[in-house]
């Protein structure tokens, strides 16, 4: 039978008593899960398991960190929620209400944290581990570093006192500011920090003391955002 020829059938619903529906007015906001701390290795094809192992390792010592991890092509960790990509949009998402981020060092990662107001942990790749076709991270987080838009973390052990402090101050590790340079600025900084790391001139200053006074730096604004914090918490 076609539907042409389907008989007319009248139905008498108030017999029936059938409930009606209606659509909702509004669709219903399903809640974004926010984490204290994500990371992402970018899209890079090279591995990145050092960083990963140590973030597997703060997270065992440490399993009350929610954390979300965008591992491109690195195989993914036991703790932790692992993606191996996210939309651009997602991520910056992401960022934007974590506590802490942490990325490679490549210019795109950082100033994708930067554009959402975090300023980032940065763990350079190395060409001597693999994990990149040269070392042009290493001289552009640096310098990152040097105009306050990243903190660079250097050994697992680094990681693991930035983060306790970045997990304990976020404020410290956020500004209003965020870096958004053009196309050209972009280039001709990257530039200088390859020309300096040929010419063998490094841009951190003075080595070992620069890092001594950042982390003291760190250290005593940490100290005064917890007593400021306390002096708002109402008297019992």
């Amino acid at each position: 039978m076609s539907i042409q020829n389907f008989p007319q059938v009248s139905v008498d619903t108030a017999k029936f008593d059938l409930p009606i529906f209606t659509p909702s007015v509004a669709p219903v906001a399903i809640p974004v899960k926010t984490y204290d701390l994500v990371v992402s290795l970018g899209t890079d094809y090279h591995h990145f398991d050092r960083l990963l192992r140590w973030v597997d390792a703060y997270l065992e010592e440490n399993p009350q960190v929610r954390c979300l991890i965008q591992h491109g092509h690195t195989a993914p960790i036991e703790r932790g929620d692992n993606l191996k990509l996210l939309p651009a949009g997602e991520l910056l998402d992401y960022y934007a209400t974590a506590r802490v981020v942490l990325v490679q060092g490549g210019p795109g990662s950082i100033k994708d944290a930067r554009r959402v107001g975090a300023i980032p942990l940065v763990v350079p790749r190395r060409a001597e581990f693999d994990e990149v076709v040269d070392n042009h991270q290493v001289p552009f987080a640096a310098m990152m570093e040097e105009q306050g838009q990243a903190v660079v973390v250097d050994s697992r052990q680094d990681l693991f006192d930035k983060l306790n402090l970045a997990l304990a101050n976020p404020s410290l590790f956020q500004s209003t500011h965020p870096y958004v340079p053009s196309p050209e600025i972009s280039a001709r900084q990257l530039g200088e920090g390859l020309n300096a790391l040929l010419e063998g001139k490094q841009i951190r200053k003075e080595g070992y003391m620069a890092r001594l006074r950042q982390a003291w730096r760190a250290h005593r604004n940490g100290k005064a955002e917890m007593a400021r914090i306390n002096a708002l918490a109402p008297a019992a």
